[in-house]
């Protein structure tokens, strides 16, 4: 199950929350998501950008990083896209 990256979010579903961030002209949004790989025992995260004129078209998503971590913090493996 892939959800929102945030754990403060992800734990309480408050509002009081900033999952969005948005660049500083107002043009893109970005949110980091996260979700369990069983076969590599790791978390896996993604940072996600949009084009926030697009928002509500169904916009595709450009994944720009992602990374993965193992449950002890040890092990981190990190793509860019």
């Amino acid at each position: 199950m892939t959800q929102i990256g945030d754990r403060e979010y992800a734990e309480s579903y408050t509002s009081d929350v900033e999952v969005v961030q948005f660049s500083p002209d107002g043009n893109y949004f970005s949110f980091i998501t996260q979700k369990g790989n069983l076969e590599n025992n790791t978390v896996e995260f993604s940072l996600h950008v949009f084009k926030s004129k697009e928002a509500f078209r169904s916009p595709k998503t450009e994944t720009v990083l992602t990374f993965a971590s193992s449950p002890s913090g040890s092990d981190l493996s990190i793509g860019v896209a």
